[in-house]
């Protein structure tokens, strides 16, 4: 279970800081944010659209069941 902030034992990940690190992940796989370990843009398609893929899956998993704020 993924605790969020406030929960006993939280690390401060919740359900909100997971999808922007993923749609932070696709923009650096597509080469629009700098790679915080080299510096530069690296482009990588696959690990893009791989990413991309599984935000649209998470999209339609949880259709109908997020709160307002998520």
């Amino acid at each position: 279970m993924i605790e969020g902030p406030g929960d006993p034992g939280s690390d401060g990940v919740d359900f909100r800081t997971f999808i922007l690190s993923l749609g932070t992940s696709a923009m650096l796989h597509l080469g629009e944010i700098p790679d915080p370990d080299g510096g530069g843009a690296v482009v990588n398609l696959e690990l893009a659209r791989q990413t991309i893929d599984l935000l649209d899956l998470i999209k339609l998993k949880t259709a109908g069941n997020l709160t307002d704020e998520e």
